[in-house]
Parts: structure tokens; C-alpha cells; sequence
């Protein structure tokens, strides 16, 4: 009997109760209170769907977010729907540049630029000098020639250079280069026809005699000239006209008629060759 009791105590009385021996033992499971277990379910579930709502909205941010930076606008919400082909939209052309091209960030991308601008090729302008030559005919003196070929020159078969000239405000013909002098010699050719001296007086060539009886061909001043052009045979007037010329540049000079020598009125005849 310990110290301290004695048989009377009641404790002495009691039946005896052998306890298992004590050991270490995990702890027991925290028991809810019974406010919480006796919450309805309903709580729970929606905790659980704002959780996965939460998921899925952060699962299509960075998905988005992966479709910028890629520049791959192909991707579905719905992966198990069929879709169509990806389209990618044309670069755009910077003015004064070339179209960019995003294959450094995404290597499946192949910009292409169409230039559909007209071709545009500045005017020229070209400036022709045709400078005077010398023509490959064989002209004679006095012969026609043309507006075109004035300042033209050429040889005749006699070896006289020729020049297309305006003489007494003719028709261009071919006259000699050598301009004549009242009072020289000119060529049998020429007898009819006038000339033009260094001056810008007017010449005729006739024909003459000389001394000694023979016929020579001198540029003689022709006196007053008539205006206009006239014919041989057309009528004239005696006392007014003197020489004139006719439409082929030759000389025509006022004779008086040989049924009326007396008569004011004669005809234009030709200067004898």
C-alpha cells in the first residue's frame, strides 16, 4: 500500500483496471467542426469552378499571347472544329521603300511586293543641224533648183562651181559661185540670164561684139528693172519697160512692134543667147 492511503479509502475498493501500455501514436485527424461539416456542398463546387475558370482564362492569355509574338493568327479556340487554311494579309508598301519582311521572326512568312505602277520614261528631245552638202548631180547653169537645197553646191560639166542661189528674186537656180563684175566676161551659157554682184546689184549677161568683129559675152547693168515675171510675147509698154524676167529666170527686154513702130505699145521678147 503506497504511503499515504489507507484500507478505508474508497480508491482501495475499486476494481482493478490494467491500462495498455502508452505508445507514440500519429496524431488524430482534426475532427471539422460540426458549423463546417454541416455547410452544404454547393460551396466547394463553386470554389472548385472559380479555380478551373481562373485555369482556362490563364491557359488562353498565353496562348493568345503566343500567337502575337509568332504572328500566326491560325490558332482555333476550338481545336476539334475544321478551319479553314490560314490567310496571310499582303505587306504593306512604305512609300520610297521596300516592303518589310517579318522572316527573321517567322520563317514561314514570304512577302512579296507587286509594283503595278505604269513605267514612266522621260521625254527626249532631239535637235537635227543639217549643215549645207555638197549634192552629187550634175546641174547646169541656171538650172532649177530647190528650196531645200539653197547653200547647196556642185560642180557643172564644164568644172564651174555652182551655187543654189536666189538671184533678182527668182526662183532658186543654180548660179555660178563667182560673183560677177559690170563689165567681165561671162560664160555663152549665161547669156540671157542675170547674176548678182558682191554688192547685191543686178547683172545681165549679153551678148556683144567686140572690135575686132567678134561676139563676146559680158554681165552689162541691165537698167530699170520691171516688176513681176513676163512672158515672151506678152505686150509691154515702150516707154515705161526696159527688161524684165521671165518665170524661167531668164531676161526678157521690151521691143517695139514691127507693124507699129511708132506705137507705145510693143512686146516682150527674149534676150538673144
Amino acid at each position: 500500500m503506497p504511503s499515504g492511503y489507507s484500507p478505508q479509502d474508497e480508491l482501495w475498493w475499486q476494481d482493478t483496471v490494467v491500462l495498455d501500455a502508452v505508445v507514440d501514436a500519429p496524431p488524430p485527424e482534426p475532427v471539422e467542426p460540426k458549423s463546417a461539416a454541416a455547410a452544404p456542398k454547393t460551396a466547394k463546387t463553386s470554389r472548385y469552378l472559380i479555380i478551373g475558370l481562373t485555369a482556362t482564362i490563364v491557359v488562353l492569355l498565353v496562348a493568345l499571347a503566343a500567337v502575337v509574338l509568332t504572328g500566326n493568327a491560325s490558332w482555333s479556340a476550338a481545336p476539334g472544329a475544321t478551319t479553314a487554311a490560314p490567310t496571310k494579309a499582303a505587306p504593306i508598301t512604305p512609300l520610297g521603300g521596300a516592303a518589310p519582311t517579318d522572316s527573321a521572326t517567322n520563317p514561314r512568312a514570304q512577302p512579296t511586293t507587286v509594283d503595278n505602277a505604269p513605267a514612266t520614261t522621260a521625254p527626249q528631245t532631239t535637235t537635227t543641224t543639217v549643215a549645207p552638202t555638197t549634192t552629187t548631180t550634175v546641174p547646169a547653169l541656171h538650172d532649177p533648183c530647190d528650196t531645200l537645197s539653197l547653200g547647196q553646191t556642185a560642180k557643172s560639166a564644164k568644172g564651174i562651181t555652182l551655187t543654189c542661189d536666189i538671184a533678182g528674186g527668182a526662183s532658186p537656180a543654180w548660179l555660178d559661185e563667182n560673183a560677177p563684175t559690170a563689165g567681165s566676161t561671162c560664160d555663152a551659157s549665161s547669156s540671157g540670164y542675170f547674176g548678182t554682184t558682191a554688192d547685191g546689184r543686178q547683172l545681165l549677161c549679153a551678148r556683144g561684139i567686140d572690135a575686132t568683129g567678134s561676139r563676146t559675152y559680158t554681165w552689162q547693168i541691165p537698167g530699170q528693172m520691171s516688176g513681176g515675171t513676163h512672158e515672151s510675147g506678152q505686150p509691154c509698154n515702150t516707154q515705161r519697160d526696159i527688161v524684165a524676167k521671165s518665170s524661167s529666170g531668164r531676161a526678157v527686154l521690151c521691143q517695139p512692134s514691127a507693124t507699129s513702130p511708132h506705137s507705145t505699145t510693143g512686146t516682150w521678147q527674149s534676150v538673144p543667147s
